[in-house]
């Protein structure tokens, strides 16, 4: 798939997936209303990050080191603590396949984590350098929402 094409697919997700959060989040609390909380962020700033790679917006190195490292501060280790036993329940979009395949969900969360601080460093060298770690990190969003995320 072309940088391009993944590019658009993300911001398309990223969009659609923030118009829904305002509804979704309606009668979240604790735990569950944390991980949305964080989904909402990286959403936000995936869809910050593809318009800069898309060209629809300036591409500022420092800003993508912060966007990337803002991700990053949501995934692995800490984005597997946002979903504890028990945290289905309504209004979660946690599909139950996450807690039965935990160490692959687990992988998932490390593999964006990753590929969020690979964005992070190649920021400083350009748009054409930092957009396969930014194509990767969307990638496996995408790949994750579309395994563990109610439609």
């Amino acid at each position: 798939m072309s940088y391009r094409l993944l590019a658009s697919t993300v911001l398309v997700v990223a969009v659609s997936g923030a118009a829904s959060v305002v509804h979704a989040h309606k009668g979240a609390t604790g735990v569950v209303k944390e991980r949305m909380d964080a989904m909402e962020s990286i959403g936000k700033d995936t869809k910050a990050l593809g318009r800069m790679f898309q060209g629809k917006a300036p591409y500022d190195a420092g800003q993508v080191k912060v966007l990337a490292e803002r991700i990053a501060g949501h995934s692995g280790a800490r984005m597997n603590a946002l979903f504890p036993d028990g945290t289905k329940a309504s209004p979660s979009e946690a599909k139950t396949l996450i807690w039965s395949e935990w160490e692959r969900f687990g992988r998932i969360s490390m593999a964006l984590e990753t590929a969020a601080l690979s964005l992070a460093a190649k920021a400083s060298e350009g748009s054409d350098v930092a957009k396969a770690p930014f194509v990767e990190m969307a990638g496996t969003c995408k790949d994750c929402h579309k395994r563990y995320r109610e439609d």
